[in-house]
């Protein structure tokens, strides 16, 4: 089992200033899949940031923010501890699909 995960924004959930386009919050999602069984899980969640006093030299306006811009600040902000441990959970979510651990549900034989 390789799991890949590709981490993206969720762009309709972009929160910005209107008067300095400084972005406030990013929503984000982590889509795993399993090269072999092509099993998916996604996880998703979110970071807020703080406006500082003076906005630094290199801000980057509004509109001229990449995607990897909003992805790269979403993971420095998480930390790469945190990264990790959310793409490992994924990998293990999908293990846990392709190869049940538990079951739910009664035995056939109450019916």
């Amino acid at each position: 089992m390789a799991v890949t995960s590709v981490w993206s924004i969720n762009e309709p959930n972009v929160k910005s200033d209107v008067s300095d386009g400084f972005i406030k919050q990013l929503v984000y999602r982590v889509d795993g899949e399993d090269d072999g069984t092509n099993t998916k899980y996604r996880a998703t969640g979110s970071v807020s940031f703080t406006k500082p006093d003076t906005l630094p030299g290199d801000f980057i306006a509004f509109e001229s923010v990449t995607k990897d811009n909003a992805i790269a600040w979403v993971k420095a902000a998480l930390g790469s501890d945190q990264v990790t441990a959310i793409e490992t959970n994924i990998a293990t979510q999908i293990g846990l699909i392709d190869t049940p651990v538990e079951k739910v549900g009664a035995p056939n034989s109450w019916s």
